[in-house]
C-alpha cells in the first residue's frame, strides 16, 4: 500500500476550509502507514480540543482512509498528532 499523500492533502484542505482560522491541520510528517499533523489556531486546549481532532478522523474516513488517532501532544505550536492508515480488517496497515 503506498501511501495517499494527495488524498490526504485534499481531506486537510477541506477541513481547514471549514475549521481555520479557530482551528488549522497542517502535514508535518509522513512515514510509511502513518501520518503526522500539526493543529494551531486559536482553539482552547482545554475544551474541545480533541473534537476537532476527531473531525479530522472523521473526514478522513468520509474521503475513504480508515485512520487512527495514535498519540497526540501538545508543542510549542500546537497539538501534534500521529494518525496510522488502517487495512480493511481494522488493524494498523502494513508499514514499507
Amino acid at each position: 500500500m503506498s501511501f495517499p499523500k494527495k488524498k490526504v492533502y485534499a481531506v486537510i484542505r477541506e477541513y481547514n476550509k471549514y475549521h481555520a482560522p479557530e482551528a488549522i491541520a497542517k502535514l508535518v510528517q509522513v512515514g510509511g502507514n502513518w501520518f503526522i499533523v500539526l493543529f494551531s489556531g486559536s482553539f482552547c486546549f482545554s475544551c474541545g480540543v480533541y473534537d476537532y481532532i476527531d473531525d479530522l478522523r472523521v473526514l478522513l474516513e468520509d474521503f475513504g482512509l480508515n485512520v487512527h488517532i495514535d498519540h497526540s501532544e501538545k508543542s510549542d505550536e500546537g497539538i501534534l498528532v500521529l494518525f496510522i492508515m488502517k487495512n480493511e480488517a481494522g488493524l494498523p496497515a502494513a508499514s514499507k
